[in-house]
């Protein structure tokens, strides 16, 4: 089992599009350097938040799944993980919508065997 690492980021908000939810999931294969900058090269489609509380208040439905599509399995050993929240929020001192990324990621040695 892997070690998961927490990190936030805050920016302003794009402009998003008025049918996607303020809060969203996605998960990310992630790969980088030995400074500590890493990046996402492949991404699942976002779920909004909304779909894991519908999953945890069904009985018999405790999960959902994301598909990070275009990897290939020998990829794999090169990246770990990433799980991102997104939720847009109102800055309080600004009064701008600011667009907030937590990131939590497993250990770089996840696909290594």
């Amino acid at each position: 089992m892997g070690v998961a690492y927490p990190d936030t980021v805050v920016t302003l908000a794009r402009r998003a599009d008025p049918a996607a939810s303020d809060e969203e999931v996605r998960v990310a294969l992630a790969s980088g350097d030995q400074n500590g900058v890493w990046r996402t090269d492949h991404r699942s489609a976002p779920l909004p938040l909304s779909a894991f509380q519908a999953a945890a208040g069904h009985r018999g439905r405790d999960s959902v799944q994301f598909v990070i599509p275009g990897v290939h399995q020998k990829e794999l050993a090169n990246h770990w993980l990433v799980f991102a929240l997104s939720s847009v929020m109102l800055d309080r001192r600004t009064h701008q919508r600011v667009l907030a990324n937590s990131y939590i990621h497993t250990d770089a040695d996840l696909f290594r065997h």
